[in-house]
């Protein structure tokens, strides 16, 4: 997927945020401090990414408003997909100006969201929403082991068997929750492959995994994935969440809790703005240890898993 990121200069803090963002998940993005080198035609730059790009995505603000640029890019884009009905028109409102009537008709994004205006979540559901994904989970398997009785101590494994649908691709970005209950993730491994850059987004800690060649259309990976959380499920009840970015055919999470200390309740949910669903879970062993266990077999995507337990 080609998206052309339409913005004022002003507006380019967020702009390079959300062009940096869409790469990394995986799209082929259009932004102008990439595109257009010293001593080329700015004009030609443009026409030749307005002419190849799948989505038209335009930060609108007062000062796009104000800018000429802005304007021309989008009645550009508009009138090719008057003869192109799959293509794409993103608005994201930075602020409170209002849409222009041409752009009133395309869902977007505004500074009003639930979430605010996180690059991070709108990459992902611009890209969610597009068919033809680069990766696929074929099966997830994440346990968490708490190893200290008091749950000052755990670890998170993830066994992840991914297929590649339209390669190649060079990584996978991962998502931790941080600071939960005042807890800290440390420790991560990677394999096989290494870990690359991080960044916070929000109540989240990305990560990437590099892999050790790229995969090609058709090729699958098993991915190993461990993690250390210190002081974080002290607390009862404790939780454990899971949220899946990638189509996926099998999502199965387990909680591994000391044999001295099991739990005397639990149960799972699904989580999604308005949406709340009771899972069936079981109670289980692991590793000679007691342990609840949710499968979930093709779940939706940006969807909460919850795997709640009371001590």
């Amino acid at each position: 997927m080609r998206v052309f990121l339409s913005h004022n200069s002003k507006d380019k803090a967020f702009a390079r945020a959300l062009a940096r963002r869409l790469r990394a998940h995986g799209a082929d993005v259009w932004f102008d401090e990439w595109e257009i080198a010293p001593g080329q035609s700015i004009l030609e730059r443009l026409e030749s990414g307005l002419e190849t790009s799948d989505a038209f995505t335009v930060l609108w603000s007062q000062n796009a408003r104000q800018s000429p640029w802005v304007g021309a890019e989008l009645r550009a884009y508009l009138r090719r997909r008057i003869d192109n009905a799959t293509l794409r028109v993103i608005p994201i409102q930075l602020d409170d100006s209002p849409l222009p009537v041409l752009l009133r008709d395309y869902c977007g994004f505004c500074s009003g969201d639930r979430h605010g205006l996180s690059p991070d979540r709108i990459a992902l559901a611009i890209l969610e929403a597009t068919p033809g994904f680069r990766l696929e989970t074929k099966q997830l398997q994440v346990h968490l082991h708490i190893l200290r009785v008091d749950g000052s101590l755990a670890r998170l494994e993830k066994v992840h068997k991914i297929s590649c649908i339209a390669g190649p691709v060079d990584k996978f970005i991962d998502g931790f929750g941080t600071a939960i209950e005042g807890g800290q993730v440390t420790d991560f491994s990677f394999k096989p492959g290494r870990r690359g850059d991080k960044w916070i987004d929000r109540d989240l800690l990305r990560i990437e995994h590099i892999f050790p060649r790229p995969l090609r259309t058709g090729q699958s990976l098993v991915r190993k994935v461990t993690s250390m959380y210190r002081n974080t499920y002290i607390v009862s009840p404790g939780y454990h969440i899971q949220k899946q970015y990638y189509p996926t055919e099998r999502l199965s999470m387990a909680t591994v809790f000391p044999k001295s200390r099991p739990p005397r309740k639990w149960w799972a949910e699904e989580v999604g703005g308005d949406r709340r669903r009771s899972l069936p879970v079981r109670r289980t062993t692991l590793a000679d240890k007691p342990a609840i266990e949710v499968v979930i077999r093709h779940p939706l995507l940006l969807v909460d898993y919850v795997l709640n337990w009371e001590w």
